[in-house]
């Protein structure tokens, strides 16, 4: 029987091992703690412990807004859409719900305009009837003119 007492590198508490092997913290609290602690700092557990970091440590740093990173923070997302639009083509912009509801709207009528035919000798528009599949001649006055 082992009744051999380990120091925890955490909380520096005597205790029993209960797992096999080298066993270096006390109970997952202290290991999860510990880890925290390393990784926040960079620093070995027990200088942080024995207060060997000081006022200016990295625990105590905060950092601050200066207007100067916020001007360079404004440039640079003004640089980056600047270069986004001047390298993306017209094809690839995003699509609007209003772009969506002007093309249902277009879909769901029965009469399309037809932009490469002249108008007839009265003036009248060409328009395609989806339900019939002919071209017709319709008065603007009659139907709003689609684009």
């Amino acid at each position: 029987m082992n009744l051999e007492f380990y120091r925890c590198i955490y909380c520096f508490k005597e205790y029993r091992p209960t797992r096999r092997g080298v066993q270096k913290y006390c109970s997952d609290s202290c290991r999860v703690n510990s880890h925290r602690v390393r990784n926040k700092n960079n620093k070995p557990v027990n200088e942080i412990k024995k207060g060997k970091l000081g006022v200016n440590s990295p625990i105590s740093k905060t950092e601050t807004m200066s207007l100067s990173g916020i001007a360079n923070a404004a440039v640079g997302s003004l640089l980056a859409d600047g270069l986004k639009s001047a390298f993306t083509s017209n094809n690839s912009e995003l699509v609007t719900k209003a772009d969506i509801s002007n093309l249902l709207e277009k879909l769901n009528s029965r009469y399309l305009l037809v932009n490469n035919m002249d108008q007839d000798n009265l003036g009248r528009y060409p328009y395609y009837d989806l339900i019939t599949g002919d071209i017709i001649y319709l008065r603007i006055n009659s139907i709003s003119r689609q684009k």
